[in-house]
């Protein structure tokens, strides 16, 4: 159950990190 819990954290975390990343590069282009 915990290491569940952490994951789905971590899936969270690298999910807001790749759409940040995605928004930067959509500013920059416009």
């Amino acid at each position: 159950n915990l290491c569940r819990c952490t994951g789905y954290v971590n899936i969270i975390k690298a999910i807001q990190y790749a759409a940040n990343k995605l928004n930067e590069q959509q500013k920059e282009a416009a």
